[in-house]
């Protein structure tokens, strides 16, 4: 089992403020030390003053105007070490402007960048209604320089053979032998259409590219050894239709509701089939042409009011084409999630750790609202999780059997900002390995 380490400055900041409020209020309540000291208990009373206002000041979420509108927006520093990556900092923020019970305008943006050159940057704008219309658009925007992408080979039945990763091992060849750094930009617009308060019909246009960066001796990555279609990269573009029925209570943290989300994506890629020479000539590239079909849907149920919740997404994509292989380790739609395998899809895996151009995933989880805390004027929802995974990827559809499907459970405790924002941490086991924690700042649906 490899152990990911991880320090979250801002929730050793929460907890020991917390310890340290209520080591504070036992001192104040104690007549002995009260009689004491008087000019101690000011000088306690005024620390805790300053870490109140200094908390306060970081976390609330503050309110201005921008052309005579009101809008409220909340920031999160980040800081947090990784084994692989290094030390990460950055930040995620969140704004809006209120209308009524929606949102005028929504923007979404996290910056995430590590001292080993590891960057995870997106945004999301929407604008759901223009000039009061039923006409919208979201923008979405991605940059991702990934040190830690994993490749074990395509299909349901790829191998994660460990002693070719295990130092001491007789056919030891490197211990990220599966792993290559992926660069990955990628921006999406969409144009809505509200067709009712739920449905939501979206037409869209995106471009991408990837650039995989196998190690510089062949012999000590899987992807150079290999060689799927598109190892050496390639760029294009597509367009999307989706259609959105989203009755959902909140889009952070739901209580209840369900989101169904249906989308094709007709892509042209130019796909890189030759590396450039010594004498300087460019790469060739490959055009091609691939479709993408993506079905999603997610449902919450009360099982006691809003104390324990009951999640469930089953997610099914089907590719057609010459798609690179890149393409195949992620589900497509409004939102991006890596496939299959991860905190997203098959928790207990590493990511992407089966890749194919049909996948099924399903996730089911057990919610439990155990109690909010009250800091420094803000509210931060405890909940503690147990879930269950399960997926399976095909080649082709005369593959199509429910046999051999890869299964995955876990627990996790989690923190809920206000219901803008979750803070995750998740333990996943699979009959490869156990991955312990990850964190993430978002549900996995």
């Amino acid at each position: 089992m490899k152990r990911q380490g991880y320090l979250l400055i801002l929730l050793a900041t929460l907890i020991f403020a917390l310890l340290l409020r209520a080591a504070s209020g036992y001192a104040f309540q104690n007549p002995a030390k009260e009689s004491k000291n008087k000019n101690a208990q000011s000088a306690e009373d005024d620390q805790k003053n300053i870490l109140e206002r200094t908390v306060r000041s970081a976390l609330a979420p503050r309110q201005a105007q921008v052309f005579g509108r009101p809008y409220t927006y909340y920031f999160l520093p980040i800081a947090f070490y990784h084994f692989d990556t290094g030390l990460n900092l950055g930040f995620n923020t969140h704004w809006f402007s209120p209308k009524r019970d929606a949102f005028l305008y929504r923007l979404r943006l996290q910056v995430i960048a590590s001292l080993r050159n590891n960057h995870k940057h997106n945004f999301v704008f929407e604008y759901p209604q223009l000039a009061d219309s039923k006409f919208g658009f979201i923008l979405r925007g991605e940059w991702e320089r990934t040190l830690q992408t994993r490749y074990f080979g395509l299909g349901n039945n790829s191998v994660n053979d460990r002693e070719l990763t295990a130092s001491g091992n007789e056919n030891f060849i490197h211990k990220d032998f599966y792993v290559y750094t992926l660069k990955r930009p990628r921006l999406k617009l969409f144009l809505t259409y509200q067709i009712s308060s739920d449905i939501v019909f979206g037409f869209g246009a995106g471009f991408q590219s990837a650039d995989p960066q196998p190690r510089d001796n062949p012999g000590e990555s899987f992807l150079a050894v290999d060689r799927p279609f598109g190892y050496l990269g390639g760029s294009g573009k597509h367009l999307a239709f989706k259609m959105n029925w989203d009755t959902r209570s909140n889009r952070v943290f739901p209580l209840g509701g369900f989101h169904t989300e249906l989308s094709f994506e007709p892509n042209w890629a130019a796909v890189n089939v030759k590396s450039q020479t010594p004498d300087g000539r460019q790469k060739q590239s490959q055009n091609v042409t691939f479709s993408r079909y993506t079905f999603s849907d997610s449902r919450f149920l009360q099982i006691k009011s809003n104390r324990l919740i009951l999640a469930n997404r089953i997610a099914f994509e089907a590719i057609s084409g010459a798609a690179p292989y890149y393409e195949f380790g992620q589900f497509s739609g409004q939102r991006n999630t890596r496939a299959v395998g991860g905190s997203q899809s098959l928790r207990g895996f590493n990511s992407r750790r089966f890749q194919d151009k049909i996948k099924l995933i399903t996730l089911t989880e057990l919610r439990f609202n155990y109690r909010p805390i009250n800091l420094m004027s803000e509210s931060f929802g405890v909940i503690f999780i147990a879930f269950f995974d399960n997926g399976r990827v095909w080649q082709k559809w005369s593959d199509i059997a429910f046999n051999d499907v890869h299964s995955t459970f876990g627990f996790g405790i989690w923190l809920n900002w206000d219901n803008n924002l979750i803070i995750r941490l998740d333990v996943g086991h699979s009959k490869e390995e156990t991955l312990f924690p990850f964190l993430r700042l978002n549900t996995a649906f």
